[in-house]
């Protein structure tokens, strides 16, 4: 993409807030978004799930396709029924994405090549995405349930 390669080409880092689950998502999603992170080397990655602010316009439109209204979820767990891809598959597809950018080969890419701040940062960002996997892993069985009993998919 012209515009990260651009703000590279100036001497920047660029991190990355990607949102999943749009209605036209569909499996591969995470593979996919792992590969752009990972071909234009961009340095950070936060990777949600979407959902919709209670009290705005999109939230009117989209409070029936909701799973629950559990608030403490609304933190990049997915919490909606997309259209082309059960909540069960999305959740896969965030902690796939998330086990490509972080893994334990680019860990060590980054240990060797990467100096100062950037090296530290890609180490904690490891470790922290762990700890997000291993909580939207614990949901999986969840997930799995509620797309089944939905029979949309």
């Amino acid at each position: 993409m012209r515009s990260v390669e651009n703000i590279q080409r100036h001497g920047l880092r660029v991190r990355g807030l990607f949102i999943v689950g749009a209605d036209n998502h569909e499996k591969g999603v995470g593979e996919r978004l792992a590969d752009f992170v990972i071909r234009h080397n961009i340095s950070g990655v936060l990777i949600q799930s979407m959902y919709f602010v209670p009290g705005t316009p999109v939230y009117e439109t989209h409070k029936d396709k909701l799973i629950h209204r559990d608030w403490s979820k609304y933190s990049g767990h997915v919490v909606h029924y997309p259209e082309r891809i059960s909540p069960y598959d999305l959740q896969c597809e965030i902690i796939h994405a998330s086990r490509k950018i972080y893994s334990r080969r680019r860990l060590l890419q980054a240990l060797l090549h990467k100096r100062g701040l950037e090296r530290l940062l890609f180490v904690g960002e490891y470790f922290w995405q762990k700890s997000v996997r291993a909580d939207l892993r614990a949901e999986l069985p969840y997930l799995k349930k509620v797309t089944e009993q939905s029979g949309l998919y």
